[in-house]
């Protein structure tokens, strides 16, 4: 359906992140050195915080926030979004499904708990694939979750 055979780290895109991050803030184009603030979303903080992540996306870009933007409920946006991402449906099924950016808590789970369900759903070499994609990625992640917009927990 996507053309992809595999998964392979580099696909998730978290090394070129950081390498852009990096190489535009040394030219000044974002950070203190800029009149450009970061603006990194953090998907968990996303789901978590919907209202309040997107309200400081959009004051970081300087584009009016507007409540409806968390929403595509009617026949033209359900319409907008499954051309957009038919291609890539196995990524993106549960918005295809939805209509809205509705609240999402984390799930807090151990790493026990991640990987026997896993293994359950992807089998043995599923399981190996993720934890190396994870491996390979998480100190680009952290570095980049450092910096990202962050809600005002607990309001």
């Amino acid at each position: 359906m996507t053309g992809w055979h595999g998964f392979k780290a580099e696909d998730a895109g978290y090394k070129k992140l950081r390498r852009l991050f990096d190489y535009l803030t040394s030219i000044g184009h974002i950070g203190s050195n800029s009149n450009s603030e970061i603006c990194i979303v953090d998907a968990e903080d996303l789901l978590a915080y919907p209202e309040e992540i997107a309200e400081k996306f959009c004051a970081s870009v300087d584009i009016p926030y507007d409540h409806g933007m968390l929403r595509w409920d009617t026949e033209e946006d359900q319409q907008r979004a499954q051309d957009a991402f038919k291609n890539w449906a196995p990524f993106h099924d549960a918005v295809l499904k939805s209509t809205s950016l509705k609240v999402q808590p984390p799930k807090v789970t151990s790493p026990e708990a991640d990987m026997a369900e896993w293994t359950q759903r992807y089998g043995k070499e599923g399981t190996q694939l993720i934890q190396k994609n994870i491996d390979d990625n998480i100190d680009y992640y952290l570095y980049l979750e450092k910096v990202a917009i962050k809600p005002n927990r607990g309001s």
